[in-house]
C-alpha cells in the first residue's frame, strides 16, 4: 500500500493497513489520508492493491520475510515484562488458553501459502469489502462502483 499508494502514485499523505482482533471476528483494514479532489483515484488505488493480493497472492519468498518480520517484532516486544504480561492476560481472557511464545513462533512457522491463498479467496472478496469515507460526499453509488473492481 505505501510503496504504490503513497510513494509511487502520491495519492495520499499517508496509507497504513492493520488488523483488529476479536474472539468471534476481526477486520483488516486500510486508512488514508487524501485530499479531497483525489479521493476516487485513491481509492481505486487501494482497491486494486487488494486485488492484486487476492488474484496474484503472495510469493513462498513474501511469506517467508513476513515470518521473519513477525517472529522479530513478537520476540522484541516481549522483552518488556510488561508486553508479555498483557500477552498473557489478552490469551486468558480471550482464549482461556496460554501459548508461550515458543508455541507462538511454531504456529507462525506451521503457516503455508496454502493458508494464506485459502484465507485470502474466503476473506478478501468482492462481497467482503467495506468502505467509510468522512468528507463533503452525498452521492454514495459512485464510491460503490470503486468496491467493484
Amino acid at each position: 500500500m505505501f510503496l504504490n499508494v503513497r510513494e509511487a502514485q502520491g495519492l495520499c499523505y499517508y496509507v497504513r493497513t492493520e488488523t483488529d482482533h476479536f474472539t468471534d471476528t476481526g477486520t483488516i483494514s486500510t486508512r488514508a489520508g487524501v485530499d479531497t479532489k483525489r479521493v476516487k483515484d485513491a481509492l481505486t488505488a487501494i482497491v486494486k492493491e487488494y486485488r492484486d493480493v487476492l488474484e496474484n497472492g503472495p510469493t513462498e519468498e513474501e511469506i517467508h520475510n513476513a515470518k521473519q518480520y513477525l517472529k522479530g517484532k513478537i520476540t522484541l516486544r516481549l522483552e518488556d515484562s510488561e508486553e508479555f504480561a498483557h500477552m498473557i492476560g489478552r490469551q486468558e481472557l480471550l482464549k482461556n488458553d496460554i501459548l508461550s511464545p515458543e508455541q507462538v513462533i511454531e504456529k507462525i512457522d506451521s503457516i503455508t501459502l496454502d493458508n494464506v491463498n485459502d484465507f485470502l479467496q474466503k476473506y478478501f472478496s468482492t462481497e467482503n469489502l467495506y468502505m467509510a469515507l468522512i468528507g463533503p460526499y452525498s452521492d454514495t453509488e459512485e464510491f460503490k462502483q470503486i468496491l467493484q473492481l
